[in-house]
């Protein structure tokens, strides 16, 4: 009986790499992250279609046929799978000062 070379692998250094595997994996593909969405002016005369990449709760961040665009939130209506909870929404801010 021939055992493959996977077989005679020790199992912490297989187990060790097949996680390493999996996560370059889903670090390096922001595309499984990223969802369809359609951004469309409030007159509806401008449409964009892409992948949203982030939203800050003032800019939609897409990922286009163009490349990345950066589009104001208040300009915008947004329509499709990746739209963000707008009503569960709530922007993080950080203020610090330092002492005289």
């Amino acid at each position: 009986m021939r055992l493959s070379r996977a077989a005679t692998m020790p199992f912490p250094l297989a187990a060790v790499l097949r996680a390493v595997l999996i996560c370059l994996s889903l670090t390096l593909s922001p595309a499984l992250w990223a969802q369809d969405v359609e951004l469309r002016s409030q007159d509806g005369s401008v449409t964009l279609e892409g992948n949203l990449i982030a939203y800050d709760g003032a800019y939609y961040r897409l990922e286009t046929v163009y490349g990345p665009l950066t589009v104001a939130a208040e300009g915008v209506r947004c329509a499709g799978p990746g739209c963000p909870d707008l009503g569960g929404f709530v922007a993080e801010a950080r203020i610090a000062a330092r002492r005289p």
